[in-house]
């Protein structure tokens, strides 16, 4: 994993910060362009966002449930205007959401679900070409060259191409077997389902927390039945799961052990949720 730009890691850094000890600081104007311009390639580029939210999973911010308190209106400005929308509408909560991860995540859910004007258009100026067809555009992001390079887009209808959404544990759902002294973190999993010419591949990624250096996981799909639909032992990479049928996914679950280190261990289920 490429780590965070220098300059994005500090302002950010600077706005939790800010929202601790209150300071007066506010980023400048180039400092602001360059927050702006690199969460809003990231949001379309996991590769890019991963690290982005490793960085902020390190930061001592102030843990108030910030995620929470997105609202309809923001989610809808930054969807209409992007990321400097919502710094001109309120620029407080502006600091409080892009130092989120779980916002940023709500944001890329959004973005990738509807993939409005402003940010086809930043699609399709990190393409470099003039604009494309829908069809053409959808077939560029589904190919394999496109998934290696991170990049995709939500789904445009149940039958094409791929499909991708995120589910958070709940938390009676999430345990630590090591230590056993803390509270269970907080688990997102994203689910990207991919037509394959001998059935469905899906593929699962952890967001949340985000993988860091020496993580390992292994994880089962467990069927509504009960049934164990597969299995993958402990790798540090992306499990890809393949799937014969979609309806074997109904109600299905699937059932991880996540460890970091020698210390860290959890256990997690959520359900698969494919619509």
């Amino acid at each position: 994993m490429d780590p965070i730009p220098e300059e994005l890691a500090r302002t950010l850094t600077n706005f939790v910060i800010e929202q601790r000890a209150r300071t007066g600081w506010e980023p400048s104007a180039g400092e602001q362009r360059a927050l702006v311009g690199g969460l809003e390639t990231a949001l379309l580029d996991r590769d890019l966002l991963r690290p982005i939210l490793s960085h902020l999973q390190t930061l001592p911010g102030p843990g108030d449930g910030r995620a929470d308190r997105l609202t309809d209106p923001e989610v809808a400005a930054v969807l209409a205007g992007g990321l400097g929308a919502l710094s001109t509408r309120s620029p407080e909560r502006f600091g409080l959401v892009v130092t989120d991860p779980i916002a940023l995540l709500t944001l890329r859910d959004a973005i990738l679900e509807v993939l409005p004007p402003y940010w086809l258009a930043a699609l399709r100026g990190r393409a470099g070409r003039p604009p494309r067809s829908a069809d053409e555009i959808w077939a560029a992001a589904a190919s394999p060259a496109a998934a290696d390079r991170g990049l995709a887009l939500a789904a445009l209808g149940p039958t094409r191409g791929r499909r991708r959404w995120t589910v958070t544990a709940p938390d009676d759902r999430v345990a630590n077997v090591e230590p056993t002294d803390r509270p269970a973190p907080a688990v997102t999993v994203e689910f990207t389902l991919t037509r394959h010419p001998l059935g469905w591949r899906l593929g699962v990624e952890l967001l949340v927390p985000p993988p860091l250096a020496a993580s390992r996981w292994a994880g089962r799909l467990v069927s509504a039945a009960g049934e164990e639909v597969g299995r993958i032992e402990e790798t540090d990479g992306n499990l890809v799961f393949a799937v014969p049928t979609e309806d074997v996914l109904v109600g299905g679950e699937f059932d991880c052990e996540y460890r970091r280190g020698e210390g860290v261990h959890v256990r997690f289920r959520v359900p698969v949720s494919a619509e």
